[in-house]
């Protein structure tokens, strides 16, 4: 919620650079050469709004993700899950517009789902009342969303993901949980119902699962236990299994503080880009690049301006696409675990960070073109792999 200090305004830097089936398997063990030391200190950041509190007390909010106008990118819309029974739906003021009485987390979407002859918005995420996957589409004209699951989809809990594979053109869901992997093809089951089949089982560690996001270009998917790593495997059901690391605990020479949580990540045309990790044991945000090795960027805090700062994060998601006049550049949304007003903690939300002011701190390219509502679509351009 809105302190009532003195505003402080949201960094600004002035130069940007603009470049505009079922299988199981065992891991097979790759780390990287090495994980080179953390050796920066975090930069700060603030964000500009925040979202109303979610109706429970405690931890309870988890998972933001941005979901895009079709026709008018000001008109977009935060969605976020309250686990202890709310999935509320923000404007990009941060006005709740709908809430569902639902305990659900884990949520992600993708573009151009086939569905009921249609091809829609789809939001997934895992219904901890039914113990799996529950679906929703977004209506484009109300930007609500309406539930389209089918019954008795399967899913598993812990962190989530979907995928939309540019090999086959199949949409998938990922469950990570407990150091396994669970891959699961999502489709329509005939009656414009989203149901799901386990087409891949890959164990890949043995601590407490959290983040996942799958890259859709270079066909691999990011996996956070919170204790011991960041991973990178295959995205494909045939991808095979090799585990490749991305980054380890401070305390092992990496650059996160124990507990890991939230992925998301930032697109490029080039197929470059940026990972984001949410290291909640120290408040703040990693940058990795999306590419080769995902060489590690650096660290920044989101600390207290014209809203309260962030601590205790889970869930992140980004956008690079410009959203109106206040977004300009695209768009950072990170769960807030400890929200306060007036220096009293209050129920959590999600505050809204520019993006331009992460790249500008770190010189990061950006790229407003790129398009993940064509993601899917018959706009989609099907690029070669690239990548690891």
């Amino acid at each position: 919620m809105r302190k009532i200090i003195e505003a402080v305004h949201p960094l600004r830097h002035p130069v940007i650079r603009l470049v505009i089936t079922t299988s199981f398997a065992l891991v097979v063990f790759l780390p990287l050469a090495s994980v080179p030391p953390s050796t920066s200190t975090s930069v700060l950041i603030s964000a500009v709004v925040e979202t109303d509190p979610v109706p429970h007390e405690g931890d309870a909010a988890d998972d933001p993700l941005i979901w895009i106008h079709p026709t008018d990118p000001s008109l977009s819309t935060v969605i976020g899950n309250d686990r202890k029974g709310a999935f509320e739906v923000y404007d990009l003021s941060g006005h709740r517009i709908q809430s569902i009485p639902i305990a659900m987390g884990n949520t992600d979407i993708r573009y151009n789902f086939p569905l009921g002859g249609e091809q829609v918005a789809l939001v997934a995420g895992f219904s901890f009342a039914n113990s799996g996957l529950v679906a929703w589409k977004v209506n484009p004209t109300t930007r609500l969303l309406e539930e389209v699951t089918a019954p008795g989809a399967e899913a598993r809990s812990g962190g989530g993901a979907l995928y939309h594979s540019l090999v086959t053109g199949e949409y998938y869901w990922f469950s990570n949980t407990d150091g396994v992997l669970y891959q699961y093809r999502i489709f329509d089951n005939g009656l414009g119902q989203v149901a799901s089949e386990l087409v891949r089982t890959v164990n890949y560690g043995s601590g407490q699962a959290e983040g996942t996001v799958a890259d859709d270009v270079h066909g691999v998917v990011y996996l956070s236990e919170e204790i011991s790593g960041l991973w990178r495997l295959p995205a494909e059901p045939d991808g095979g299994s090799e585990k490749v690391t991305v980054d380890v605990p401070t305390t092992q020479g990496g650059h996160f503080t124990p507990d890991l949580e939230g992925l998301t990540l930032y697109y490029r045309s080039d197929g470059g880009g940026y990972l984001l990790a949410s290291s909640q044991g120290s408040d703040s945000f990693n940058i990795y690049e999306r590419g080769g090795d995902n060489a590690y960027i650096g660290t920044f805090t989101i600390q207290d301006g014209v809203v309260d700062g962030v601590s205790a994060s889970d869930g992140i998601d980004v956008t690079n696409l410009p959203l109106g006049p206040a977004f300009p550049s695209g768009l950072l949304v990170v769960h807030d675990g400890k929200n306060t007003e007036n220096d009293v903690k209050i129920h959590q939300n999600f505050k809204l960070v520019p993006f331009d002011q992460v790249a500008g701190q770190f010189g990061l390219v950006m790229d407003t073109a790129w398009d993940p509502r064509a993601v899917g679509g018959q706009a989609a351009i099907l690029r070669p792999r690239c990548g690891p």
